[in-house]
């Protein structure tokens, strides 16, 4: 009785988890907007139109409202950031939009096409203007819509309006995860700054040069042509993953183009190096093993050679006792430290103190 009741239970749990996971898979179904971008360069005193595509993607007929927002940012991901209503952010475009906010019911499947227009000012400023337009279904239409609330489903509008144009970016840092790399494993990062007033998307090569000045490998710095934010920088990354062994001193050289014809260029050089940590102490190994059994080779043939002396002076020697042995008593001199010992030591000690230099101040 007992595992029938517990087997029903858990039968009945997993088909309830299973209609709830359908049902907020369905309701995150949710609007889909067309199109998803609008980027227009325009003269001021201008007015563009356009249409906004709306399509209930849910189960059920839905009543939407229409807001905007502008764009005061984007995250290092290049997710916009937007701002509040009312706020001012120096790119504002918002108020230029012209669009019906009355509620729109569309059925399950359906479709509606918003028209709206943007009305640019006579005295907007030169440069970038960011914002978007989003749908929201009414029922969770909040009091206050903040700049967190429904951002998910929307339209970004970027309106570059004519004028003194500032276009101008540079490189803050340009680095690598480390200076020393036991292996060809290397990431980059560039923050790349715009102190302009309009969208930069800076992209390009990023070549890597070995010690000889032969170029080994060449990646692309920001492949998708991702956009810096005006008066705001951006980090972007790459990796390098080289093939077979990889040895000595590297440099690095990243090459951006940007702006409106693709003509302005920003550079810059980092060095690296990679060392065969394993392969190096291998060989330092043997190194030290064959060192070791010249030292102690030589040291041998020398007491050989002072054992043959002692013998051979013997019996012209003092302290030479009656059955022609060497009398315990006498001192001898010692043998002689030689020089291929002491330069063997030498070379050893500057070479491990090569290489512990080598990893502490490069690592």
């Amino acid at each position: 009785m007992n595992i029938r009741y517990y087997l029903f239970l858990s039968i009945l749990v997993f088909i309830l988890a299973i209609g709830s996971v359908q049902a907020v898979h369905a309701q995150s179904a949710g609007i889909r907007v067309q199109p998803s971008f609008i980027d227009e360069r325009v003269d001021p005193g201008s007015t563009l139109s356009f249409t906004l595509r709306a399509t209930n993607e849910s189960a059920d007929a839905e009543r939407y409202v229409v807001f905007v927002r502008d764009i005061r940012n984007v995250d290092s991901r290049g997710t916009p950031i937007f701002a509040e209503a009312g706020e001012e952010t120096g790119y504002e475009v918002s108020s230029w939009i012209r669009i019906s906010t009355d509620p729109i019911e569309i059925a399950s499947g359906g479709s509606v096409d918003i028209p709206f227009d943007i009305v640019v000012p006579q005295d907007a400023s030169p440069g970038g203007h960011f914002g978007a337009v989003f749908l929201l279904r009414e029922a969770e239409r909040p009091e206050a819509m903040g700049a967190g609330v429904g951002f998910q489903v929307g339209m970004i509008v970027s309106i570059r309006v004519s004028g003194d144009v500032v276009e101008e970016a540079r490189i803050l840092e340009f680095l690598t995860d480390k200076n020393l790399y036991g292996k060809p494993s290397v990431q980059f990062s560039a923050l790349i700054d715009n102190p302009g007033n309009v969208l930069v998307r800076p992209r390009g090569p990023l070549e890597i040069v070995d010690m000889f000045g032969k170029q080994i490998a060449s990646l692309v710095m920001n492949e998708s042509g991702a956009a810096v934010f005006p008066k705001n920088s951006r980090k972007f990354e790459t990796h390098w993953e080289g093939d077979g062994i990889a040895f000595g001193r590297y440099q690095a050289i990243l090459s951006l183009v940007y702006g409106e014809d693709g003509r302005k260029t920003i550079t810059s050089t980092i060095s690296f190096w990679v060392l065969p940590f394993g392969i190096i102490l291998s060989v330092l190994g043997g190194l030290l093993g064959i060192i070791l059994l010249i030292v102690v080779i030589t040291r041998l043939s020398v007491r050989r050679k002072m054992k043959s002396l002692q013998h051979s002076t013997a019996s012209i020697s003092p302290g030479i006792s009656a059955r022609g042995a060497l009398d315990p008593n006498m001192v001898l001199p010692k043998a002689p430290v030689s020089r291929l010992t002491v330069i063997t030591l030498v070379l050893l000690v500057f070479t491990i103190l090569f290489f512990a230099a080598l990893f502490f101040f490069l690592a």
